[in-house]
């Protein structure tokens, strides 16, 4: 068995070990792990090629709509019937007792939500760069379970979901009965933003695993988020330019998402943007640490000149 500990996440954060120290020295979850043997790892391979060959794998696009409708619907029910449970929020697409990637390669975590777990450390620690805008707004927030994180974070501060079905919606308005969370909920597309959308001053902008739905079709949220100028934006996601075709498990993530036509080209997109002096890139992180079929959890911070 193996353990991520501070020289690990140092490495996977892009940050120092200092820095990951003082974090985790606050944190409890189990990050054991132990490798694959040969046998297990070449099965574990085969399992994915086949789901990535299998004529049920959806899509990402519009059309992707009613699946979101239902997914997020889910949530709201088992929130309901649990007594508000803010742990209900979690996304099903965050599977436990799976193995993961890790420094690119396949291993098996000890505790069944490592994922989960290490997701929410990762989220925990970037939400620093937020620290001094007055709002957040999370563009699609999915179940809401990142803005009840951040109303525990940062009480003081005025937060926005966003999302393109009605379900988080109702999940936002209990969290703020239940909880008196400052949060509203607001109906959004990402693939035809609302202008009209009151953006306050000194705001921050979020996105957390939700703009690979965009595919290579992000060009009217790009202009969207610059016409409003938000102060930074933090943005969490796979960014396939960071994907190394010649490793086995970055490979198999290309061909993942390329087939599910998940996010292609948008950090080449923000590089241009940079060069053309519209925008700042405050840092671009490759987190080598994720799901069983892709790496989500890369990072790009950014803010508009």
């Amino acid at each position: 068995m193996q353990k991520l500990e501070s020289i690990a996440f140092a490495k996977l954060f892009g940050t120092s070990v200092y820095e990951t120290a003082i974090l985790l020295s606050k944190i409890k979850h189990n990050f054991w792990y132990r490798c694959l043997e040969p046998e297990e790892r070449d099965k574990l391979i085969i399992r994915i090629l086949n789901r990535i060959d299998s004529e049920d794998l959806s899509k990402a696009g519009p059309e992707g709509k009613e699946r979101w409708k239902k997914g997020w619907q889910e949530n709201l029910d088992n929130f309901i019937s649990n007594n508000y449970d803010i742990k209900e929020l979690t996304p099903k697409y965050i599977r436990p007792n799976e193995p993961i990637r890790l420094f690119g390669d396949y291993v098996m975590p000890h505790d069944p939500n490592f994922e989960l777990n290490f997701y929410t450390v990762l989220r925990d620690w970037l939400f620093r760069y937020l620290a001094d805008v007055d709002a957040i707004y999370e563009f699609g927030c999915g179940p809401a379970h990142n803005l009840a994180a951040l109303a525990k974070m940062f009480p003081e501060k005025e937060l926005h979901g966003l999302e393109w079905v009605e379900a988080p919606l109702e999940i936002i308005k209990l969290l703020a009965k239940k909880y008196s969370y400052k949060v509203n909920g607001h109906l959004f597309d990402m693939f035809s933003p609302d202008e009209d959308l009151e953006v306050k001053p000194n705001s921050a902008f979020l996105t957390l695993t939700s703009v690979e739905q965009l595919g290579t079709n992000f060009e009217a949220f790009l202009q969207f988020m610059l016409r409003k100028s938000p102060a930074i934006v933090v943005q969490v996601d796979t960014f396939l330019e960071l994907c190394d075709p010649n490793n086995l498990s970055d490979f198999l993530n290309l061909k993942h998402n390329l087939r599910r036509n998940y996010l292609s080209g948008y950090l080449t997109r923000l590089c241009e943007l940079e060069s053309e002096k519209k925008i700042e890139i405050i840092k671009t992180q490759k987190v080598e640490c994720g799901g069983l079929y892709t790496s989500a959890y890369s990072y790009v911070i950014w803010k508009p000149i």
